[in-house]
């Protein structure tokens, strides 16, 4: 999260506000929040993810090491979304492994993109 804080600035310029949802638990994320000093990220919940099945994250019968061994749950795709004042989605990326996050450098170039078209 926190190379995320660090561009900041330069999303904050672009009027991007940064969400990341997570399905750990209310107390996890606001732990995380305060461990990782994310003052300028909104973290939020979604323990029963619902905000994943409303955008069609779901990856079903995920193997994670969770919490220390190997146990089969539903998890959140990773994805990125760059959501419109309009509530659209304007540009969208998504890997297949739940251990990989978007290089937020990468994302950053590719919200100037998207907003400049």
């Amino acid at each position: 999260m926190q190379r995320w804080q660090a561009l900041w600035p330069e999303f904050a310029a672009l009027g991007v506000q940064l969400v990341a949802i997570s399905p750990d638990t209310p107390a996890e994320v606001a732990l995380m929040q305060e461990r990782e000093g994310l003052q300028n990220i909104i973290l939020l919940s979604d323990e029963e993810l619902v905000v994943a099945q409303m955008y069609n994250l779901m990856h079903e019968n995920a193997l994670t090491d969770y919490p220390k061994r190997k146990l089969r749950r539903t998890l959140m795709i990773p994805t990125t979304l760059l959501i419109g004042a309009d509530g659209r989605v304007k540009w969208l990326e998504q890997t297949d492994d739940y251990r990989i996050r978007e290089d937020a450098a990468h994302v950053l170039a590719a919200v100037k993109q998207a907003l400049a078209g």
